[in-house]
């Protein structure tokens, strides 16, 4: 899998529809956090495998982009 194309980190995301790509200038985005990154342990999840499973979780405020341009998205067409 390609994890960089014209020296840029490339991103895969389910959360976008097919054929639809975003691209952005990470340094023109801001992202407020609200909150500490919580970390939450289980020993009950898997434990009959030996297993423990961590969470970690954080709150952010809001997105903010300096400009318009910094984010772009690309739909290709359907055919």
């Amino acid at each position: 899998m390609t994890k960089a194309g014209l020296g840029l980190p490339i991103y895969v995301s389910a959360n976008l529809p097919a054929k639809t790509v975003i691209v952005a200038d990470p340094t023109r985005i801001h992202i407020g956090v609200r909150s500490d990154v919580r970390v939450a342990v289980s020993e009950d999840f898997g434990f009959d495998k030996d297993l423990t499973a961590f969470r970690a979780t954080y709150r952010v405020a809001g997105l903010a982009v300096d400009a318009a341009v910094a984010v772009q998205v690309i739909k290709a067409s359907a055919t």
